[in-house]
This record gives structure tokens, C-alpha cells and sequence, in this order.
């Protein structure tokens, strides 16, 4: 038996054969071939964009409130997890993350090796190290603040989120 590690970026069944009589050996004075073809096949599957949402709860406050900052990562493929998961959320001049940053529920289906840093004051917000399930919403949250009235629109681009798998979200997300 021989083994053989491959890769592939066409998605499908590919079917690799070896025809008959391709293989030879000589061994002891006699050499020996392969009389049939032997094929395998090996199935390559895609792995689905993952999609971004947010939201702030409440979307009102007064002057120096604070509102939940939810960013929702979500893995649309049925059968692959997303690993190594990561993205940066910058806020909007004059939003900025509240004292304390992290609710209780800071991270939710993320992975045990998920961590998000958000330092009070500061003006970001970083998911690393997370892991989706298939079919599974990884959501981060972070406590925001203003000191200066205004409306704002917070949005993370497309291609913000990097993951172990080659994925990003392809359409930005606004709240």
C-alpha cells in the first residue's frame, strides 16, 4: 500500500485511475504488472462564505448609556466548522467601548479558544481563536458608550472576517 497526502481547489467527486498494465516491478527474476485499472475517488467539499450581522441593544441611549454591541458570525456550511475564526470591529468616531466591555454573554457558541479583547475607552473590538459549529452562530458582544449625541453607523466591511478554512464574509454589515 501507498499513500499519497493530496489537495484540491475543484469541488466535485474527482476519480483518480491508474490504468492497466501502468505499474511494473521486477523482483526474484519475474516481473509483475498490474493486469486491471485500480481507481479511487475522493469527494472535495466547498466551504460556505460565512455571513455577518450586528446590532446595538438598545439602539437609543441618553449621553453616557451604554448599549450591547452584538456582532453575529454565522457558518452557513452544514458539515464543515469554521476554526481559527477572527475579526476587528472599529467603531465610529465618538462611540467607544464602555467601562465594564464585556457583558456577561461577551461570547456566545465562539469556541473555547475564542477570546475578545475590547479595552474600555478604546475604539475596536477582536474576536481570535474562534471555532463555529456547521450551521452554528458564533455572536460577540461588547458594552458601548457616547459622550456626544449623534446617530451612528457602525459597519464592518466585507472580507473582515479570516478564518483557518479560507472563508470571509463577502457583504459588509451595518447597525
Amino acid at each position: 500500500t501507498v499513500g499519497i497526502d493530496v489537495t484540491s481547489t475543484t469541488l466535485g467527486n474527482l476519480i483518480n485511475t491508474i490504468p492497466a498494465n501502468a505499474l511494473s516491478s521486477t523482483g526474484g527474476g519475474v516481473s509483475i504488472t498490474n493486469t486491471t485499472p485500480a481507481s479511487a475517488t475522493v469527494t472535495v467539499v466547498g466551504v460556505a462564505a460565512p455571513t455577518v450581522t450586528k446590532a446595538f441593544a438598545p439602539n437609543t441611549v441618553w449621553v453616557g448609556d451604554t448599549s450591547v454591541l452584538a456582532i453575529t458570525i454565522n457558518n452557513r456550511s452544514v458539515v464543515i466548522p469554521l476554526t481559527q475564526v477572527s475579526i476587528t470591529d472599529t467603531l465610529p468616531t465618538n462611540v467607544a467601548v464602555a467601562n465594564p466591555a464585556l457583558p456577561a454573554n461577551a461570547l456566545q457558541n465562539c469556541g473555547g479558544s475564542a477570546a475578545v479583547a475590547a479595552t474600555p475607552g478604546g475604539s475596536s473590538v477582536t474576536l481570535t481563536g474562534g471555532t463555529i459549529a456547521p450551521g452554528s452562530s458564533c455572536v460577540v458582544r461588547v458594552n458601548v458608550t457616547s459622550a456626544t449625541p449623534g446617530v451612528y453607523t457602525n459597519t464592518i466591511p466585507a472580507n473582515a472576517v479570516t478564518t483557518q478554512e479560507g472563508v470571509t464574509n463577502g457583504s459588509p454589515a451595518s447597525a
